[in-house]
């Protein structure tokens, strides 16, 4: 693929994954997007793109500006509708007798509360849609539609969800897929074994690790993606309900998602599939992969819960670790993001 440069739509953890992937690989030709500031762990210029430019998207927002334009992004999805809506996502689902997660067209459908208010779209009009509020009764409904329409959205922005208050196990299929070639694909299964679990807000894994397909999940990404005629990298989120005792889909990331990263450990093959770099296969490791937020390790660190620390070092011999930001990096930010706080140090840091 011939490319003038790489620009990136993020400036955070996915963001130098992406950046530090294309560095081994060789480019220096790597910007952001004109919209993102410089952050701690990507200092490149921000630039607009242009025509041959290669599109790095982290967000579904960001994704659905830049399509039907000429730009290269190497993705295609039969159904831009369901990109950044999971209302639509669930629909597609149910036609191909796939299991998402339970919805109701209406609040007498609800025998069983609590359930989610959940929003279809994670922007509106350039604005971000509040990702859902609980539901604890009908008549708490009621308020909070009009609560959603003094925050400027409408009704129909959001739609009743079952709460998965039985859930267990979050597992995701990631990596690259082509629905034209399927010997182009690389599928990884991943689980989040610590989580930052905000439900409302959108959780996010802070360790993952690469585990055997539990339940055919690998057979099933297959069929939702090449339904979607889907070409591109790609998160798929599967969660255990054991109301159901069955693996339900939670949502698509058609995109670069946090843990990518773990993809380095692969020979970079990920990044590699996204340029359309030709590749060989990956010799099989004799640990299993684990992808930690460094971040999170160093900001815990001296807590006496920090559950990062006692995992890392009770499955040292069971994992390759793999830290984004790397350890150094980690270490460098959290130091210089506490010390920041600390007047008598705030002189120093800005010189």
């Amino acid at each position: 693929m011939v490319n003038n440069r790489h620009i990136i739509f993020s400036n955070y953890i996915n963001a130098y994954s992406i950046a530090k992937a294309l560095k081994k690989i060789g480019f220096k030709d790597i910007f952001l997007n004109k919209d993102i500031k410089t952050s701690y762990f990507c200092n490149f210029s921000s630039v607009l793109p242009e025509k041959n430019d290669l599109l790095f998207f982290t967000t579904e927002y960001e994704l659905i500006n830049y399509l039907n334009k000429d730009y290269n992004l190497n993705f295609n999805i039969s159904n831009h509708n369901i990109i950044d809506n999971k209302y639509e996502f669930a629909k597609f689902l149910r036609s191909i007798n796939e299991l998402p997660v339970p919805d109701f067209k209406e609040i007498d459908e609800v025998v069983k509360f609590p359930v989610l208010f959940k929003g279809k779209a994670s922007i509106k009009n350039g604005i971000r849609v509040p990702r859902g509020f609980l539901i604890n009764s009908k008549n708490e409904f009621k308020s909070l539609k009009l609560k959603v329409i003094d925050m400027g959205f409408e009704e129909n922005d959001y739609f009743i969800q079952k709460y998965l208050i039985n859930a267990t196990k979050n597992i995701s299929v990631v990596g690259y897929f082509n629905f034209e070639n399927p010997s182009d694909n690389i599928l990884l299964i991943t689980e989040k074994v610590i989580m930052d679990n905000r439900p409302l807000e959108g959780s996010t894994g802070d360790v993952v690790v690469e585990i055997n397909d539990p339940s055919s999940l690998i057979k099933r990404t297959n069929k939702i993606m090449d339904g979607l005629k889907y070409k591109g990298v790609f998160e798929l989120e599967y969660i255990y309900d054991m109301d159901v005792k069955d693996f339900l889909v939670l949502e698509l990331n058609p995109r670069f998602w946090m843990q990518h990263g773990i993809f380095e450990r692969l020979d970079n093959i990920l990044i590699k599939k996204y340029l359309e770099i030709p590749t060989l296969p990956v010799a099989k490791k004799n640990k299993k992969l684990a992808w930690v937020n460094g971040l999170v390790l160093f900001n815990n660190f001296f807590s006496t819960k920090n559950n990062l620390i006692i995992f890392i070092l009770k499955n040292c011999r069971k994992y390759n670790y793999h830290f984004a930001p790397s350890l150094y990096l980690s270490l460098k930010y959290s130091i210089h993001n506490y010390l920041k706080y600390k007047p008598i140090f705030k002189i120093f840091l800005k010189q």
